[in-house]
């Protein structure tokens, strides 16, 4: 593939400078091409809408990288290599065919945002559980239920599983101070931990559309956070 047929862009690194990105977008790749290699003062790099099934290990020397998007190929699982780019924030692994994460996503320290919509993802990675991950994508997927254990996400802001089965959200969520927005439409769940939005003091959007709740809650849930907070009030 010729290098032409590379899209540069400028992104915004963590430090609020501008830097190189590069997208290389629904061109059927099925590897990736060596010279990318040795970009290696690039920040960003967009390899979607292909056709890729592994990242090879060269791809190590990209040691800039701070977002990944391998969103709508063919992966079964998430390459190992990806465990050792070690300033990346933002990883999008959605619309592929994977079932869990690797034991290797605990070394990505500085991981922030971590997208894995449209798999095939049966249980809640518990790896997630030790990373410092803050918003969490889990739509479509097959969930059954968000473990404990996600009370262990120390740092989670944003937590999205929409379109899965899931029957309730753990009580323990409310030890994740910093919680601001839980999107679980279109699930199972039919109740709420006891004062579960009142704990989660700095929760500022539950959405629960079409989920079999009582008509009270469902009514309180709509009409936003005070509304659920006086809720919980009167349940007292």
């Amino acid at each position: 593939m010729d290098e032409s047929e590379w899209e540069s862009e400028r992104v915004l690194n963590s430090n609020g400078d501008l830097k190189k990105g590069l997208k290389i977008v629904g061109k059927e790749l099925t590897h990736v091409p060596e010279k990318l290699f040795s970009r290696n003062d690039c920040v960003s790099l967009d390899l979607s809408n292909n056709e890729l099934t592994d990242l090879p290990e060269e791809m190590e020397k990209m040691k800039s990288l701070e977002q990944l998007n391998i969103s709508n190929n063919k992966f079964e699982k998430i390459p190992t290599v990806v465990g050792d780019l070690d300033n990346l924030r933002v990883l999008n692994v959605s619309g592929n065919m994977i079932k869990d994460l690797p034991r290797d996503i605990i070394y990505l320290r500085k991981l922030e945002d971590i997208l894995m919509d449209d798999n095939q993802i049966a249980k809640f990675p518990e790896i997630l559980f030790q990373s410092n991950v803050t918003d969490i994508y889990l739509r479509r997927n097959k969930l059954t239920e968000v473990p404990a254990g996600v009370g262990k996400i120390q740092n989670l802001r944003v937590l999205v599983v929409s379109d899965n089965e899931i029957s309730a959200l753990p009580e323990e969520l409310v030890a994740c101070d910093d919680l601001k927005e839980i999107w679980a439409t279109r699930n199972q769940i039919s109740i709420l931990p006891p004062k579960f939005v009142t704990r989660l003091r700095n929760l500022k959007k539950l959405v629960l559309d079409e989920n079999p709740l009582p008509d009270d809650l469902k009514a309180a849930v709509e009409a936003g956070i005070p509304a659920i907070r006086k809720y919980e009030a009167e349940q007292s």
